[in-house]
């Protein structure tokens, strides 16, 4: 048998959320290519539309429907769809995702829970109405990030939190259906690929990429979508409750045990500015401790003791102690008298 023929999803019926940009329309293509029968959704209902009319001219079998997986009642009609569609349903893509780069002062409740009903609250509604209907040997592909893994160098608190709680979802439920229902969850960690969501601050984020990954530069769409088709078919059949990371080797490079790299480190009198320096040495002091004070005392200044001469520290190399101490025995009693 071809090990190639185990990547591909002929006859299978895949959901891709988020498939109006970025990742999510290569995520759709990918399946497609590899022989898959994709629902693509999103909230943008024009976007959509441009999205499917592009994959249904390259040949694929598309259908769309306009979907915001916040609300689980619009979950469960999107499944209803695939089904009423296709027949079933095989995979799942849960991609749909937002994030923003802010202050965790300045974070509003609003903006918080709103990055949290997207990413991890709607990965969840998705993941349960399709685990309803999936036949054993289906595959449920949560994307992630790898700031779910290792801390992020911009404030992204509500995103890294949703992220990182994609990833404990994903072991709880391939923990729940993997025997019982025959069913895989895996859990998908890109690192920074060129996308809508990183085009804003592209030069910030390329010199954190450079400095912070092994291979120092931005992924590519094609270099992912392997990645998600392994996930999706038969050749992970053995693989589940698992993180795939495809970063460029940023988690590899900073997690604990790792090579550590240059990292940011707040500068004096700049509040919200950030420099790049070298780390802090295991015992080195920070940077806010004078030199003053890191300086070893070389010289003790005399001691008064209650007899009113002076002695040195007490150590256990001399014998001066100052009189009162000298008379106390090992007796509480004679040291009181």
């Amino acid at each position: 048998m071809d090990p190639l023929q185990a990547f591909r999803l002929d006859g299978h019926v895949v959901i891709v959320t988020g498939a109006t940009s970025g990742l999510g329309v290569g995520f759709a293509r990918a399946v497609a290519g590899a022989g898959g029968k994709v629902v693509i959704a999103g909230r943008r209902a024009k976007r959509l539309d441009e999205v499917e009319r592009d994959l249904a001219a390259e040949g694929a079998e598309v259908r769309a429907l306009r979907t915001d997986i916040a609300e689980p009642e619009e979950c469960t009609a999107l499944v209803d769809f695939a089904v009423a569609e296709f027949g079933h349903v095989d995979g799942l893509v849960n991609n749909a995702g937002v994030g923003e780069a802010r202050s965790a002062l300045r974070e509003t409740p609003d903006q918080f829970r709103r990055v949290i009903d997207v990413n991890l609250n709607g990965t969840f509604w998705m993941a349960q109405a399709c685990a309803r209907v999936m036949r054993p040997g289906a595959s449920i592909v949560n994307v992630s990030s790898v700031l779910g893994l290792i801390a992020p160098r911009f404030p992204q608190a509500s995103y890294a939190a949703s992220k990182a709680g994609i990833i404990g979802l994903t072991r709880d439920l391939a923990q729940q259906w993997s025997r019982r229902r025959g069913i895989r969850v895996n859990a998908l960690c890109p690192g920074y690929f060129l996308t809508e969501m990183t085009e804003n601050g592209r030069e910030q984020l390329q010199e954190n990429v450079e400095r912070n990954s092994m291979l120092g530069r931005f992924g590519a769409q094609e270099e992912l979508d392997p990645a998600l088709i392994y996930l999706l078919s038969k050749a992970s059949s053995y693989v589940t409750g698992t993180s795939l990371v495809v970063d460029g080797g940023m988690v590899a490079l900073l997690s604990p045990g790792g090579t550590t790299p240059r990292t940011p480190r707040c500068a004096p009198n700049r509040r919200s500015r950030l420099y790049w320096a070298r780390p802090l040495r295991p015992k080195e002091e920070p940077p806010w401790i004078s030199p003053s004070a890191r300086r070893p005392r070389t010289s003790w200044p005399p001691l008064r003791s209650s007899c009113g001469t002076s002695c040195t520290p007490p150590s256990l190399s001399t014998a001066t102690r100052c009189a009162p101490r000298a008379s106390r025995t090992s007796s509480r009693r004679s040291w009181k008298t």
